[in-house]
């Protein structure tokens, strides 16, 4: 057991010891991520039976985060002047970036519509390929929450944004020439339709729980793999150092003993 006290031996109780808090909390997290997923697919589908509404009605009879996921109409025009490219996002597997353009309503503010996917050699704004109508448009989508950095995601510059990884309403309001409310629109249907090929639609997340729970029981497994295995080993490792026992003194002082 003293063998097992020595600072090498500590230091690996310590690394494995980590190393199963880590795989048990990585677990948790997806385990976390399952259930904001579910969350998010019981509201999608009860959000989708409510009535369709102009977007400055349902926001000043519900605060943002209930308005988020709820399918609504905007009547406006599109300022194509201060659209932004939202990075990396693909489409049937293929890279790209999204169009994300403000529609400045009647009342003076705007929604910022992701209005679909072009290419990823379209990463500068305004994207002449996809221009949106001009005058007057109508338009309908689902509302979705502000997004956030986390913990490990892409940071922006500080400043004004042309590009971004995640519509922030937040981050971007400061550089708007007018109010920015805070949820943006996934755009479904546009009147006038849109000319040309560009931007493609971009189809709702799909209800589905996702691979969070199958994430989750591997990081388990992991842990205890590392809990059962790493005992086994070092067992195995002090078998090896045992000394072996010398038998040879034994075996000539049973023939000198022997009667002649």
């Amino acid at each position: 057991m003293r063998t097992l006290l020595r600072p090498r031996w500590l230091l690996a109780h310590l690394v494995i010891l980590a190393l199963a808090v880590t795989c048990v909390s990585l677990g948790f997290w997806q385990l976390r991520r399952l259930d904001e997923r579910r969350t998010y697919n019981r509201t999608l589908t009860e959000h989708a039976t409510l009535p369709v509404l102009p977007v400055e009605q349902l926001l000043a009879d519900v605060p943002p985060a209930d308005a988020a996921y709820r399918r609504v109409t905007a009547r406006g025009a599109f300022d194509a002047a201060n659209e932004i490219i939202l990075l990396s996002r693909s489409r049937n597997s293929v890279a790209g970036n999204h169009v994300v353009t403000p529609l400045v309503l009647g009342d003076g503010s705007a929604v910022l519509v992701d209005r679909g996917w072009v290419p990823f050699q379209h990463d500068t704004p305004p994207v002449a390929e996809a221009a949106p109508p001009d005058g007057e448009v109508l338009v309908r989508g689902t509302l979705f929450p502000s997004q956030t950095r986390g913990r490990f995601g892409p940071q922006e510059e500080p400043g004004p944004l042309h590009s971004v990884f995640r519509i922030d309403t937040g981050r971007l309001a400061p550089q708007m020439p007018y109010p920015i409310v805070p949820v943006w629109l996934l755009l479904e249907q546009q009147q006038p339709t849109q000319r040309g090929g560009l931007p493609l639609s971009v189809e709702l997340p799909r209800p589905d729980a996702g691979p969070h729970l199958f994430y989750a029981i591997q990081w388990f497994l992991f842990a205890l793999i590392g809990l059962i295995g790493y005992p086994l080993v070092v067992r195995a490792r002090l078998r090896e150092r045992r000394p072996i026992p010398d038998v040879e003194p034994a075996e000539r002082d049973a023939k000198v003993s022997e009667p002649s």
